[in-house]
């Protein structure tokens, strides 16, 4: 029998945000225009990626997922890529409704995160034999790639960091029930992991989050792109 974890998971995760957008003060549906191309530019390769990797470094239990499927995936694991940038996007407009915008300089940005690039193109290297960790790292990469070419303008952001809090707090929350049920199950030899150490934070894959901080990253990145404006407040 099963019992559909992963869609009530998704549908939590949803539904709050879609009925506050409705009920609440910022009208974050009317960003429709900016919220929906984010979404999808996004997720498309993240879903290849998925599609590609499942049954190579993760599972998903049948016992908790519908038979629906896209290609391999469950049909809730495309539903992921939705849901979940749409609550925080949501997250992040109220981020900035009540908290005035701060930012580093231009320089300082330079000396801050240009060490921290290198350092990351230095454990991807070292990773390459450790297939999750070492695409999880790549998608790093990408992502400095592309706050270079905007001067680090997302980076330098203190708006940026306090969504990226709550995303942590809300991927802990999230991640623990789709690892503790478990709904998705990792291969162990395909992730980080030593004779003292199971590669695992509670029940999380430490490159999971990797994975979640490039993710909402690139999410929030093509959402500003698309509102014509990069962490400004209206």
């Amino acid at each position: 029998m099963i019992f559909p974890a992963y869609l009530i998971i998704d549908l939590m995760t949803f539904g709050g945000p879609l009925f506050i957008s409705i009920i609440g003060k910022v009208k974050y549906l009317k960003n429709y225009r900016s919220f929906i191309p984010a979404i999808v530019i996004v997720a498309i390769p993240y879903i290849i990626w998925d599609m590609l990797v499942t049954g190579l470094d993760w599972h998903f239990n049948p016992s908790y997922v519908l038979s629906i499927r896209i290609v391999d995936l469950p049909i809730e694991e495309v539903m992921f890529f939705i849901v979940v940038p749409f609550a925080m996007l949501f997250v992040y407009e109220y981020i900035r409704y009540y908290l005035q915008e701060k930012t580093m300089s231009e320089k300082r940005a330079y000396y801050v995160f240009v060490p921290i690039f290198a350092i990351s193109i230095a454990l991807t290297i070292l990773s390459y034999g450790i297939q999750y960790l070492f695409l999880a790292m790549l998608s790093i990469d990408i992502l400095f790639i592309f706050e270079i070419a905007t001067k680090f303008h997302m980076f330098r952001s203190r708006n940026f960091w306090i969504y990226m809090l709550m995303g942590l707090i809300a991927f802990l929350i999230v991640n623990y029930f789709l690892t503790s049920i478990p709904v998705v199950e990792y291969y162990h030899s395909k992730i980080l992991s030593t004779s003292y150490w199971n590669g695992r934070i509670t029940t999380i894959p430490v490159e999971d989050f990797i994975y979640n901080f490039s993710l909402l990253s690139f999410y929030l990145f093509f959402y500003n792109i698309f509102n014509k404006k990069f962490i400004s407040k209206n």
